[in-house]
């Protein structure tokens, strides 16, 4: 043979066709979990808790926990009682008559549209009527409420209580301090024409009837206040008013709530107004400047809460009742100077809007 004609028999393959690493059989891929998301994991409900409709001279009640900030909806429902014991993202009332409905905390809005002769207590960020007539309100409204084409809407303050119901104020993220239910604008004010009115106060506790209610044992009803009540628009029984301050402290939640029961043991006091705001180095000069400027630094950025009440001689009972700074810490509690009022409370409650 001639030498370009011999060739060797090798006893494996060369090259990269013999290579592990080059190996034409590649190992199966390892399968991949599916990804989950959070709403994967969610908690899936029954969607009829959430929607409550075409309902007849029943009882329907939601425990707490049961809506947990879900949206609710209710329609076409007649003389109904309904109780709504939770906080709730957001509510659509449509096309019911002479039904009794109350309402945890919503984070957002109500609204109630083609509504007849509903009696309603209701805690709220946002609060909207169209088209609906002869309804009676028990209202908490952290803003302005608002009717639209709607008659004969009556308003008083929210006055209910419950065990849980504070808690549901918090996850609501509600202030209880800023209850603005007087405050109604109306779409379609005409001079000569009146679309709502005030409903007396004692009026609230006759809306509902808290024997229909299954999702709160009937002791819980007796428990107290949760938000202040408050004259808003009604005639003050006296021409003066004091504007006690309580400033940015871990004690300052206690001191209030001991204020508030104090001055509704007071037969002669009338609580008008309350409301938590966050002040800026500008209003907290405007405020508190008579109070040194340590008093100002001090609240600077923080979230102040004042109280409006009146009485025939409020300034000196406020005054005395201070005087006791073992309960009433001067750290605390502020009466801002007589002088000073009328301009304080004009500037709290109605020139400074809350800052975002």
């Amino acid at each position: 043979l001639k030498p370009t004609e011999i060739c060797f028999r090798l006893p494996f393959p060369m090259g990269c066709a013999g290579s592990k690493k080059y190996s034409a059989e590649k190992p199966a891929a390892k399968a991949q979990e599916p990804k989950q998301y959070s709403w994967d994991t969610k908690e899936k409900k029954d969607p009829a808790l959430f929607n409550i409709e075409k309902k007849n001279g029943v009882s329907v009640c939601r425990a707490a926990n049961e809506i947990n900030g879900e949206q609710m909806n209710i329609a076409e429902c007649v003389n109904c009682d309904i109780f709504l014991c939770d906080f709730v993202g957001a509510l659509f009332v449509d096309d019911c008559q002479d039904c009794r409905l109350f309402v945890g905390p919503v984070s957002s809005s109500i609204f109630l549209r083609n509504c007849s002769k509903m009696k309603v207590i209701v805690a709220c960020q946002q609060f909207r009527t169209r088209d609906c007539k002869d309804c009676d309100f028990g209202l908490f409204c952290a803003t302005e409420p608002i009717i639209e084409t709607s008659v004969g809407m009556r308003f008083a303050c929210f006055e209910f209580f419950y065990f849980s119901l504070k808690e549901q104020f918090d996850k609501a993220k509600l202030s209880v301090w800023n209850n603005l239910w007087w405050q109604i604008h109306d779409f379609n004010k005409k001079p000569g024409e009146t679309h709502w009115s005030l409903l007396p106060q004692a009026d609230v506790a006759k809306l509902l009837d808290v024997s229909k209610c299954t999702a709160i044992e009937r002791n819980e009803f007796q428990g107290g206040r949760v938000v202040p009540v408050t004259l808003g628009s009604r005639p003050r029984p006296a021409a003066t008013s004091a504007l006690v301050v309580f400033l940015p402290d871990g004690s300052a939640a206690r001191v209030v709530e001991s204020f508030l029961e104090y001055a509704a043991s007071r037969n002669d006091w009338a609580l008008c107004q309350t409301r938590s705001l966050v002040l800026n180095a500008e209003r907290c000069k405007a405020l508190l400047s008579s109070f040194g400027d340590a008093t100002v630094k001090s609240a600077v950025g923080k979230s102040v809460s004042a109280i409006e009440v009146c009485g025939p001689t409020i300034t000196a009972d406020v005054k005395t009742l201070l005087s006791d700074t073992s309960s009433w810490p001067q750290k605390v509690v502020k009466l801002v100077p007589e002088a000073d009022t009328a301009v304080a409370v004009k500037n709290f409650f109605e020139n400074w809007k809350a800052e975002v």
